[in-house]
């Protein structure tokens, strides 16, 4: 095959990198992948590979390639990528030292290794390392599972794009111990990493740091993977002894991945004399108002850093740093000028922006109620408004609140839900037109308002249908060949106290070209007044027919008012109609909430041992007793599952062909049961002849169905904070995994299999209210109480305007209505610790002999 040349481009490049006097040079060495055929990888330029599964190398699947890829890296070059998809495949290629590459940790003090990765599906994994036995197996990745020599190991960093799979991605120690860290970017596609190694620091055992960057951007520190010790014991011709890593590899599981410009730097130090290197770590945005904040660089060698501004409006005084209250960006320079044994580091720079807050303003968009729109409120109940609010700069500025005025009357505060939305409810007080303004503050100072019309109307509410989706061939949408989407923003009616039950119908058709051959699962979820993505409908596709079924979401009444967002996938040879149909009547009560427990595909009959499973599902906290101080009348749990995978390899076909019995549990004691079989010949919608083995029964499902609708009554538990816990069936384990170490080859078809059956699940708690479960401040006020500051980090202060005789209990709940903290409380400013509970809004309440008071934390 015809070699591909860049013009500018060498294989390999040796760059002696001249810098001040003092500092040591770098030598750098380079693979970039371009002076090679567009073929496999094997037997190029020193290159082997083998197969992740299988010991004696032989593929079962197509191997690393060079060329261009489907995801050309940023530099436009070629790179080697691996484009096979599915669990349980993947390749190994490595390469040991040449003159072409050279490499030596033998003797290395400081090392530098970048490479440019974009991660595959199931598993992306890059590293040098020992290979005992040079077989081309070097270290062990997660979803890799080839024989190992017991002594091979080294050092590389695996990623894996998949969400489910997120708690993998990892640093390997030599000794085979994994260190998660997180780092978002990897998601997006190509990025570029670096390792820097000091093999002198502690004492010889070694430490590394790993940085991470996308295209164009700077690097940043992968926090879990700074400083760690490498347990390095150099002359032991072990695994940890990185003389015995004479190997470069690059693997990829199933999916695409690829890999470029693999870059190692070595200082050239003088005899007698030791490197340093500055790591300074990098400074966020800040406003024009901030205090002076400390400078937090250092080398590995420990001596101190001087800094100086090289622009921006800003001035240093030792590690002290100050703003001049103007808007600009800042560069510091961090230095270290060695002494008679160190040698001078290299200078580093990190640049930020200083903000003027005044200059930011947030954007709001209210979604409920709907300008020039009608409002249906027989009784005039309380109305329900939603809106988004956003800011840019949002690590330094946030929404301090949303607040709304009805009619010019009083001021109400809404409550943060989740995503960046806010709720509250308001009295119409008349029939008639109504004004509302909506104004959205920073807590930088500044306000976005808006201010429309409404009508409110008394007339009683005959029964209706929205069409939300209308004969929409899928095929129009944008697809990747198995599924279509559609992400939209629908406007449903705005009402109170109105309608008794609410149906949605699912009409699935055929194009002309014909329907889905096969039972594919699809979905329609929408996001509402709670700022989450809820399940609506989900739908298995029948085998090649149209079919009908339908559904009551009366209980998601709250959450499908004014403009919602919408998001369809269903198969692109799909004609989608969906009808909400509102039937009249006055229901049970006029106000509910949705808040959702478990929304996930969960794996069914992992191995944990003999016997035992893993129980996937979170367990939950219910507050079954009040929201914001207004009791809960009724509750239910609301869920839908259905269990999908199948196969020789699955024992007793789990998950859609088994049947099984699932429970949910109350504070630890069992409940409800959820037998979820289904009964598919004759079909429950009626929608036969099929296709297919349409026939089947099947694991709380049929072909051409919704599956079934489970509401369990929590009336039992009214008044009470409980647990929930979802557990699937006991009785099943999947024992032909490679989660089993005692998989038998001879009864399991692949003992090295990864994939376990699942139950896709949208379970959520549906509370009922006579009154709006929503607070006004200013109504409940006894105790003046005062947060600040408010969003914080996590470190605030309680305290109370009005004081108080007698001790206040405090209860501060997640948004889902989880205790996280309880206190007896006199009144007096008191220090509150949430910095450990996670981002996001909490709600405190004080309650005493004098009353009950509400007040939202909002943690960034």
């Amino acid at each position: 095959m015809k070699k591909q040349f860049k013009s500018i481009c060498l294989l390999i490049f040796f760059v002696f990198i001249s810098v001040t006097p003092g500092l040591a040079q770098m030598v750098e060495n380079k693979i970039d992948f371009n002076a090679l055929n567009m073929d496999v990888i094997n037997g190029q330029d020193g290159w082997t590979s083998v197969n992740n599964i299988n010991a004696d190398g032989n593929t079962s699947c197509v191997d690393i390639n060079i060329g261009y890829g489907s995801l050309t890296p940023p530099d436009l070059s070629m790179c080697a990528y691996y484009s096979c998809g599915g669990p349980n495949v993947g390749r190994t290629a490595s390469r040991v030292s040449a003159p072409s590459f050279p490499f030596d940790f033998a003797n290395a003090s400081i090392m530098e290794i970048q490479v440019d990765i974009t991660a595959a599906w199931w598993g992306t994994f890059f590293g040098f390392g020992y290979d005992a036995n040079s077989n081309g197996y070097v270290v062990p990745g997660i979803e890799q599972t080839a024989a190992y020599e017991s002594n091979e190991g080294g050092i590389g960093f695996y990623l894996t794009k998949r969400p489910q799979s997120a708690a993998l991605n990892c640093f390997m120690k030599p000794d085979g111990t994994k260190i998660t860290f997180t780092y978002d970017s990897l998601y997006a596609g190509w990025n570029t990493y670096k390792m820097i190694i000091d093999f002198d620091a502690n004492g010889g055992a070694g430490s590394l740091s790993l940085y991470g960057k996308s295209p164009g951007g700077a690097f940043d520190a992968i926090s879990q993977i700074q400083n760690i010790n490498l347990g390095l014991t150099p002359g032991t011709n072990t695994k940890t002894d990185p003389a015995t890593w004479t190997k470069l590899f690059i693997q990829s599981t199933g999916s695409y991945a690829a890999f470029d410009n693999i870059i190692i730097r070595q200082p050239d130090v003088p005899p007698g004399m030791q490197y340093q290197y500055i790591t300074f770590p990098s400074i966020g945005d800040h406003l024009t108002t901030d205090a002076p904040f400390q400078l937090l660089a250092y080398t590995n060698k420990g001596l101190p850093v001087t800094y100086s501004i090289l622009s921006g409006p800003a001035t240093v005084a030792g590690d002290m740093l100050s703003l001049t209250g103007t808007a600009g960006a800042v560069t510091v320079i961090a230095s270290q000028a060695g002494d008679t044994v160190v040698m001078a580091a290299a200078n580093d720079t990190v640049s930020f922006n200083v903000i003027d807050p005044l200059g930011v303003f947030p954007e709001l968009s209210v979604k409920c109620p709907i300008a020039a729109d009608t409002v249906i409120a027989p009784d005039l109940g309380k109305v329900l408004m939603f809106a988004t609010a956003t800011i840019d700069h949002s690590d330094i500025l946030s929404i301090e609140n949303v607040e709304l005025i009805v009619d010019g009357g009083t001021v109400i505060t809404a409550n943060a839900t989740e995503n960046d939305y806010y709720f509250a409810y308001f009295d119409p007080l008349s029939q008639g037109t109504h004004s509302i303004q909506v104004i959205a503050n920073s807590t930088g100072g500044t306000s976005t308002d808006t201010t429309f019309s409404f009508y409110v109307s008394q007339a009683a509410a005959p029964t209706r249908s929205e069409f939300i989706i209308d004969h929409l061939y899928m095929a129009t949408q944008p697809n990747d060949g198995v599924v279509s989407s559609l992400d939209t923003t629908i406007s449903m009616p705005v009402f109170s106290g109105t309608y008794s039950k609410i149906i949605a119908y699912l009409s699935y058709e055929c194009p002309s070209e014909g329907c889905e051959e096969w039972d594919r699962v699809a979905k329609i979820n929408t996001r509402g007044a709670n700022g989450e993505l809820i399940e609506l409908v989900r739908y298995i596709t029948p085998y090649g027919v149209a079919c009908y079924d339908s559904l009551d979401i009366t209980d998601l009444a709250s959450q499908l008012q004014g403009k919602i967002e919408l998001i369809a996938n269903f198969p692109p040879k799909s004609v989608l109609t969906i009808e909400i149909k509102y039937f009249e009547g006055t229901p049970a009560h006029k106000y509910s909430w949705v808040t959702p427990l478990w929304h996930n595909d969960y794996p069914f009959g992992k191995y944990v041992a003999i016997g035992v499973a893993e129980q996937p599902a979170e367990v939950r906290d219910l507050n079954l007793s009040e929201t914001y101080g207004i009791a809960v009348e009724s509750a239910f749990i609301r869920i839908v599952s259905s269990g999908h995978g199948w196969g020789s390899n699955n024992s007793e076909n789990a998950a859609e062909f088994r049947e099984s019995t699932h429970h949910i549990k109350i504070n630890g004691t069992n409940a409800f049961d959820q037998h979820l079989w289904r009964t598919c010949n004759p079909s429950p919608t009626s929608c036969q002849p099929q296709n297919g083995t349409w026939y089947y029964d099947r694991s709380g499902w049929c072909p051409g169905t919704i599956p079934q609708l489970w509401r369990f009554d929590l009336t039992a538990n009214i008044g009470q904070i409980v647990n929930a816990a979802y557990i699937f069936d006991t009785t099943y384990v999947d024992y032909c995994s490679s989660f089993n170490p005692a998989c038998n080859s001879s009864t399991c078809a692949n003992c090295l299999e990864t994939y376990n059956p699942y139950i896709i699940v949208a379970g959520d708690l549906i509370t009922y209210y006579d009154d709006a479960p929503f607070f006004v401040a200013e109504l409940q006020d006894p105790f003046g109480l005062t947060i600040f500051p408010n969003p914080s980090t996590g470190i605030l202060t309680l305290a109370s305007a009005a004081g108080s005789n007698d001790d206040a209990m405090v209860q501060i709940f997640s948004i889902t209505g989880k205790l996280i903290m309880e206190f007896k409380w006199n009144g007096t400013a008191v220090p509150v610790d949430l910095s450990s509970v996670g981002k996001g809004v909490y709600f405190l309440k004080a309650s005493s002999s004098k009353g009950i008071e509400y007040k939202q934390i909002v943690i960034q």
